[in-house]
Formats: C-alpha cells, structure tokens, sequence
C-alpha cells in the first residue's frame, strides 16, 4: 500500500530529520530533568498526607477488561484509500484498542500473528468517502497547490458500506462490509478504539505524567506555543511524536515542495508515503531515548528520597512561603487579565458546554431505559436480558455523540480568543465519560440480573422493575457530578493558556528574583515556574467556580448540579469526598489541582475548587465517619471494589443473601433522603446567559 513506501524520504533527508529530533529532544529532556524531581516531590508529600482516595460515583464500575477480549470481529474488504477494491481480510479489535488485520478467520484463530497491526491514536473514523477526501486534502494541501481533482480521483465510490479511518502522518484506510449492520458495529468499535487509544494513557494520576506534562508545556512556551492540552493524545512517545513532526513537516514540504509532482492522486500518494516514512523515524528514534531519559531521572529521584523525606516538612513551609510571595506580586496583574480577557466570555463558553453535553447525556438515559424495557418485556429469563442490555455499550450512543460533536462548532469562535486549536479532545473526553456511565450503569444492572435467579417467580417482575429505577436513578446522579467536573476542567483547559501568556508578558522575566527564596539543598524539588503556574491556575479557578455558583443558581435546568445534590455528594454518601475524587486525568493534576501547594497553608485562596461550594452550600444531610468505632460498610466497599468480574458477583451474593434487590437499593439509600428533605419550587433550573 502507498503507506509502506518511503516515498521521497532518502537517506539524507531521514539523517537530517534525526539531527532535528535528536536537538528537539535535548531541549525536551532538560525541562523533563528539572521537573521529575518537582513531581516526585509531590509524589511523597501526598503518601505523607495520606489523602483518602473514594470514588464519589454511586453506579459499580466494570472491572478492568482483558486486553485480548475481542470487540469486533469479521471479514471486510480491506484497502488503502487509493484502492478502490481492496482484498478480503479478516479485522478484529480487541480491547487492548488496537485494529489487527489477518489474513483469513482461519488464521486468526490459529493464534496467527496479525498481518498489520494500526494503532488509532488521532484518527478519524468516517463513512463518508467526502469528507474522507477533505481531510486528505488538508493533510496535504502543502504540495496540492490548489490543483484540482482529475478524472480518476472522480471515480464513483466502492461498492459496499465503508468506513474509513485516516490516521495522522501514517494513510486513510478503508474498510469495506457486506450490510449497514456490520458498518454500523465496527463504526461504533473502532470510534471506542480511538478514544481509548487517545485518552487511557492519561487516566493514570502519577508523578511521571506530571513531569512530562510540565515539561511538554515549557518546552512549547519555549516556543511561543500555549496550549498544551490538545495535543496529549496517546502515550508519552506518541505525544512527543506527534510534536516533533510539528517541526518536522515545515522542512520536510520545503525540501519537497518543488519534487512532489503529477496528478492530484499521485501527488497524495508520494506525500502520504514520505509523510509516513519519516514519522516511522521520528517514533523509533523517540521510544529508546524516551525510555532511558525515564530511567535515569527515575534514579536520580530515588537517590534523593531520603533528603526528601528527612526535610519534608521544611520543604513543604518554603513551598508556602514562595507561594505567597508569587502570589502576593502577580495577583493583581492576573486579576486584571481575567476580568478584561477570560471572564466576560466564561458564561458563553458555559452555555455552549450545557447546551451540548447535557441533553446528550438525557439521550443516553433514555435509550438506556427504552433498552432495558424492551429487554425486559421480551422476557427469556435474567441472561437474554443480560445480552441484550449489554450490546448497548458498544453500539447505542452514536446520535448522543453526534450532539456532543456539534462543540466543535460552536467553540469554533474561541480559536483566537482562547488560542484554541482544536477541540478534539474535549469532544473525545465527553464521549469518554458518556461511554463509562453508560457501561457503569449497565454493569450494575447486570450485577442484579446476575443474583436474580434467587427470586421468586412472582418477585421478579416488581423487583427488577424497581432495579431499573435505582439504576437509572444512580446514572442521574453520577452523571451530574461527571458534568460538573467535566464543565470545570474544561472552563480551565480553554482559558489557563490565554492568561499564562498575557501574564508572562508582564512577570516572565522577573520569576528569577524568587529563585533567593529557595535553599540550595531544595532548588531541585521546588520550581519557581511551577509554582508561579499554580498561582495563575488557582485564580483562575475562583473566576471559574463564580461561574459555576451563578450558573446553578439562576432558574430551570438540571444541566449542573443543583445545591442538595452537591451537599449530598459531599457529606453524605462517602463521608466527605468531594466531586474531585472522582477519577481525573494526570495533566488536569499538572495543571489544575497542583502538588505543589500545600494543604497547610494557611491562605485560604490556595484550595478555591471545593471551599467555596462548602460555605455556599450547608449540607443537607451530615454522617459522621470515625474509621476507629464504626464497622465497614460491605455496601460502600462495593462501592470501592474493583477486581475480577466473578468477585463482584460473588460479593453481591454475599451481601445479600436473600435478597439481590438490597444491595443495589442500600448503594442509594441516602438519595431517598431527598424526598423527606424541602426542595426548591423549581428543582429544574434553566441556564440563561447574558454577554
């Protein structure tokens, strides 16, 4: 295929583009040698003070799946996008997310090694052979010049139904099935592939995350370039990937521009190829030095571990007081950036998340329920409910991420005001979530069904009915908190770029007179610019949360949390955990809730996320937890639970011996409480935005 070349790629020009990734990454690995030990700070300062760590989601979720447990399996004709036929192949995805192609199903259940194995970090999955070719157009444009399409890139699409997968700097593939219904299923797989691909890489809190996060957000700062966010697509190679060939790409085209001739088709082909080719030497160069730039910092970071430890408390009162200074000479500067740049348009940016991700989640609740009716109406006993309910985590959600997608438009506006490049990512993190809710909620519906056996044949139908309900009742509340955190991140994401730059422009240069407050022995785990960017992203983080707090308090819409829902969620259901255990990604920590503040300190502006909402809102309901007299909770154990499938099952059993109905109902006997608690005269509020 046109990708397995190396095009115009000589061997000269891949030496050269090596010197370009080997001077790239020097640049790199001294922000990421800096960094690793800040991060590793913040590693132990957080064992130190063990910060309790709860899911505040109500609905079970599923346990980590097995890699090779297949997603889609089945035979399609399977070609480059200049291939108009293509050759039989047998595609599966598994859930280790990647797209394997074998030579037959015969050869696929001999244990075969795959003939090609894609991995879909960035990619596109499309059934429209237009917008196929737009993107290739894009992708291209450099050496297209404008030319316009000739007579055999005309020709009348395939026969068959399509869907097509461009992949950056690698090809568009097509893959042609039988029926719409296989279309539609290896659509709805593959498009889970990407998001996992692009985004699971990141759902790991650590330390050395954090540091190559910082470090990749100073190396583009180095270049003029804010926005950092967008581009964690995949893992840390496939991120610093995808960065360098940013570089790449300009030289490349220029050395090329003039060599790239021929037909339209020819002229995409040849560059598909080259783009591919150096790529390929960009990634390999990458992955080996990458690796050994972990482990030496790894070991750096170990050596000092006993000077950490033994001076922790030391290090942790200069955090603060660096912090305070920082603060005390930049604070006002930020205020008046945010009040003239970011806040003005919060509201707006606001209103076009609530008017997206909120009724797409309403449809993801309803075609859950309209599921779960008609599975329940056919009968066949708890596993034909089990099956059919289930097929609805892979395949029922296309028309609630369609709604979601329509951000990409409505955020188009932000791109220069905000320096917002892209909003893949963002879409990609709200399909995410919406497809973890949804299989949360199915998972815990088929717990119950699973221990359902037990029940008598005139119990079934009342008590799974009211299974139904607790189910779907535990979806509404998760997926508020889920907004929430999603709305608040976000508004972050978007707006933290636009004020670091207009700020630098004032204090960039006088951050070095802050260096005299650090003791040599300490200058490696405390970061004058980290902490500086802890100052900005606090900050900006009270302009958020007065947002939030106005929003929720005007009239008709149950888009966010209303007041008693989020009291509840605080003082109620996990002893105090708040919105923000719940599971976040490593660079929203790098960025939003940094390490490298102290919960000590004693100004109260350093922890804006959650005290503000704790004066605003009194709970509803209190339970106080002392770990020392009050025994465990098996109901709230589940909640934490995560292990094999068969151990959750066997935990429900035990739980409820004689009634498989009293599990799922005690994981939201607090909820009930609601109901004897005065609500407002309006409980749905409508958002209304003036800007």
């Amino acid at each position: 295929m046109g990708a397995s070349s190396s095009g115009l790629l000589d061997e000269a020009k891949a030496s050269h583009i090596k010197g370009l990734v080997e001077s790239s990454f020097q640049s790199f690995s001294e922000f990421y040698r800096q960094q690793y030990p800040a991060a590793y700070f913040g590693h132990l300062q957080q064992e130190v003070e063990s910060k309790k760590q709860e899911r505040g989601l109500l609905l079970t979720q599923r346990p980590r799946p097995d890699p090779e447990d297949v997603l889609f399996q089945g035979k399609a004709r399977f070609s480059s996008w200049d291939d108009r036929k293509g050759k039989e192949k047998y595609v599966v995805l598994k859930k280790n997310y990647s797209v394997e192609i074998h030579e037959s199903q015969e050869t696929f259940l001999r244990g075969a090694a795959a003939k090609l194995v894609l991995q879909p970090v960035g990619g596109t999955a499309l059934i429209s052979e237009h917008e196929a070719q737009t993107l290739l157009d894009q992708a291209c444009s450099g050496v297209l010049n404008g030319l316009k399409e000739d007579s055999s890139g005309a020709s009348s699409s395939p026969e068959g139904f399509a869907v097509l997968l461009h992949l950056p700097h690698t090809a568009l593939y097509r893959f042609l099935f039988q029926n719409e219904s296989e279309q539609h299923h290896f659509l709805s797989a593959l498009q889970s592939c990407i998001r996992h691909h692009c985004l699971d890489p990141w759902s790991d809190a650590s330390y050395e995350s954090q540091a190559f996060i910082h470090a990749l957000r100073l190396y583009r700062q180095q270049k003029n370039c804010y926005e950092c966010w967008e581009i964690l697509l995949g893992s840390e190679e496939q991120v610093l990937a995808a960065q360098f060939m940013e570089e790449v790409l300009p030289w490349l085209q220029s050395q090329l521009q003039n060599k790239v001739k021929g037909k339209k088709t020819e002229r995409i082909r040849l560059w598909l190829a080259t783009v591919h080719a150096a790529y390929s030497v960009v990634l390999e160069q990458l992955k080996p030095a990458l690796e050994a730039l972990r482990a030496e910092s790894g070991a750096s970071a170990s050596a000092n571990q006993g000077l950490v430890r033994a001076n922790l408390d030391q290090i942790t009162a200069s955090q603060s007081f660096l912090l305070d200074k920082i603060q005390g000479c930049v604070r006002e500067e930020a205020e008046r950036v945010c009040s003239e740049f970011i806040s003005p348009y919060l509201p707006s940016v606001l209103e076009a998340l609530t008017e997206n991700i909120g009724p797409a989640l309403k449809e993801m609740r309803q075609t859950l329920q309209a599921q779960i009716d008609s599975a329940l109406e056919e009968g066949g006993g708890g596993t034909q409910v089990t099956k059919k309910v289930s097929s609805l985590t892979t395949t029922g959600l296309e028309k609630c991420y369609q709604q979601v997608e329509r951000l990409k438009e409505d955020l188009s506006g932000l791109r220069q005001r905000f320096e917002l490049s892209s909003t893949e990512r963002l879409v990609l993190w709200a399909h995410l979530d919406m497809e973890k809710l949804l299989d949360s909620a199915v998972y815990t519906f088929e717990l119950f069904l699973r221990t359902s056996a037990r029940l008598q044949p005139d119990q079934y139908s009342v008590k799974t009915d009211r299974a139904k309900e607790r189910v779907l009742k535990q979806l509404d509340y998760d997926s508020r908190l889920v907004q929430k955190r999603l709305y608040e991140e976000a508004l972050l994401q978007i707006t933290l770029p636009t004020l670091t730059r207009r700020v630098d422009s004032s204090w960039k240069n006088e951050l070095q007179q802050f260096e005299q407050y650090i003791f040599s022995d300490f200058s490696s785990f405390l970061l004058v610019q980290n902490v500086y960017q802890d100052v900005l992203t606090n900050l900006l983080t009270q302009e958020i949360q007065k947002v939030l707090q106005e929003a929720m308090s005007k009239t008709s819409s149950n888009l966010l949390l209303d007041t008693s829902d989020l009291a509840i969620s605080q003082y109620s259901l996990l002893g105090q955990t708040s919105i923000s255990s719940t599971p976040s990604n490593p660079e929203l920590q790098a960025l939003e809730v940094p390490p490298t503040i102290p919960k000590s300190a004693p100004d109260s502006d350093k922890n804006p996320t959650v005290e503000p909402e704790r004066e605003i809102v009194p709970p509803v309901i209190v339970v106080t937890e002392d770990t020392n007299e009050t025994p465990s909770d098996p109901v709230m154990d589940l909640l934490k639970y995560e292990s094999s499938d068969s151990e959750s099952v066997k935990m429900w059993e035990e739980n409820s011996d004689n009634d498989p109905l009293e599990v799922l109902e005690s994981l939201t006997s607090f909820e009930d409480a609601l109901d004897e608690v005065p609500q407002n005269d309006t409980p749905e509020i409508e958002i209304e935005f003036q800007v």
